[in-house]
C-alpha cells in the first residue's frame, strides 16, 4: 500500500530544454502528461493507491504509530508527519490525517470515475489527507522523524546545522500569524566539533557555537577527539599535482575504504573513490558536494551535480589541498 501525496500542478517546476525554459503551458501539459502515465502505471505496483494534492511539496514523510479504529466503521484514521517546501513563503511541520480502508472494506462501484480511471472513495470515507496541526519552522522541513519512546516529539532538519525539536501537543492547530518559529528544544550541529578543537588547543574557547567552517586538518583532529579514529594527510601544493596522485589514492580506497575529506585554499569536497588506470595514469574522482542540503533524492543529487565522475582538471590547478584520509581501526 503506497499513500502519494502530488505536489500542486500551481507550482511550476523550473526546467530547460536546449538552454531555452519551456513556455508555461507547454511545461504544464508535459507534467500532466507524465503525472497520467505515473498515475496509469502506479496502481500495478500497490495492492491500494489514494492520491491528494497538497498545497506545497514534502521532503519527508512518516506515519506516526498511533491507529484509531471507528467503532462500526470501514476505515481506521492513520496519521502521519509532513512538512512543506516552499517558495519563499512561511515552512510549516505538518501532523496530517488519512482514513484508510479496513481489510474487509468493500468498494462502491458507483464512486468509481471513469474518466480518471479510479474509485473516489469507500464507504464514508474521502480518502483526502486532512491538515491537523500546523507548526511554523524555519526553512523547509527537510527531514522530520518522531521519537520512538514518545511519538509526541518530533526533530526535523533545517536548511542550516540546526535541529530543531517540537513537542506538537504543545502547539495549536493553527500557526501564530507573525512566522514566529518557537521549537522546545534547539540543537546546534556543530557544537561538538567545536568544542573538540578547542580541547585538543587547535581553537579559541570563543569558537564554541559559531558557525565558521573548518577544514581537512580540522576534521582530522575532530576524528581522533571524539571518537579515536587516526588520519593520513597527503598535502598537496597546487592542483595540478593531483594527478600524480592515482596510485596512492586508489591503494587507499582498497585498503581503508574510507571517505576523503579534501580542502584547503578553496571549498571543500569530499572525494568518495577513484577510477585510476595503472596503465595510462588517467585519473577520476567520485566527488561528492558537502555544501548540499534537502531531500535525499538521489536523481535531484545526480542531476544538478552534487555527486558525480570528475577529471583531474575538477580541481583549482594554482591551489593547495590537505587530503584527511581516514584509517580504519585495528582490531587485536
Amino acid at each position: 500500500m503506497s499513500l502519494c501525496a502530488e505536489r500542486s500542478t500551481e507550482r511550476k517546476k523550473m526546467t530547460e530544454k536546449d538552454g531555452e525554459g519551456f513556455d508555461d503551458a507547454v511545461e504544464e501539459r508535459v507534467i500532466n502528461e507524465e503525472y497520467k502515465i505515473w498515475k496509469k502505471n502506479t496502481p500495478f505496483l500497490y495492492d491500494l493507491v489514494m492520491t491528494h494534492a497538497l498545497e506545497w511539496p514534502s521532503l519527508t514523510a512518516q506515519w506516526l504509530p498511533d491507529v484509531t479504529r471507528p467503532e462500526g466503521k470501514d476505515y481506521s484514521l492513520h496519521r502521519l508527519i509532513l512538512g512543506t517546501h516552499t517558495s519563499d513563503e512561511q515552512n510549516h511541520l505538518l501532523i496530517a490525517s488519512v482514513q484508510l480502508p479496513n481489510d474487509n472494506a468493500q468498494f462502491d462501484a458507483s464512486h468509481y470515475d471513469s474518466e480518471k480511471g479510479e474509485f473516489g472513495g469507500f464507504g464514508s470515507v474521502s480518502g483526502k489527507i486532512e491538515i491537523e496541526i500546523k507548526i511554523n519552522h524555519e526553512g523547509e522541513v527537510n527531514r522530520a522523524r518522531y521519537m520512538p519512546q514518545n511519538p509526541c516529539i518530533i526533530a526535523t532538519k533545517t536548511p542550516s546545522s540546526d535541529v530543531l525539536v517540537f513537542d506538537y501537543t504543545k502547539h495549536p492547530s493553527k500557526p501564530d500569524p507573525s512566522g514566529e518559529c518557537n521549537p522546545e528544544l534547539r540543537l546546534k550541529g556543530t557544537s561538538s566539533d567545536n568544542s573538540a578543537l578547542v580541547d585538543v588547543g587547535d581553537k579559541d574557547p570563543k569558537f564554541v557555537g559559531s558557525r565558521q567552517w573548518i577544514g581537512s586538518m580540522e576534521c582530522s583532529y575532530v576524528l581522533d577527539q571524539l571518537i579515536g579514529v587516526t588520519s593520513k594527510i597527503m598535502f598537496v601544493s597546487a592542483g595540478a599535482d593531483l594527478s600524480s596522485k592515482g596510485r596512492e589514492l586508489a591503494q587507499h580506497f582498497t585498503t581503508q575504504g574510507t571517505p576523503i575529506m579534501i580542502g584547503g585554499g578553496v571549498l571543500a569536497h569530499t572525494i568518495l573513490g577513484v577510477d585510476f588506470n595503472d596503465v595510462t595514469g588517467d585519473l577520476k574522482f567520485l566527488i561528492l558536494d558537502p555544501h548540499f542540503t534537502g531531500a535525499e533524492e538521489l536523481k535531484v543529487i545526480l542531476d544538478k551535480g552534487w555527486c558525480g565522475w570528475k577529471g583531474t582538471d575538477f580541481w583549482d590547478q594554482t591551489a593547495h589541498y590537505n587530503l584527511c584520509m581516514p584509517q580504519r581501526p585495528i582490531c587485536i
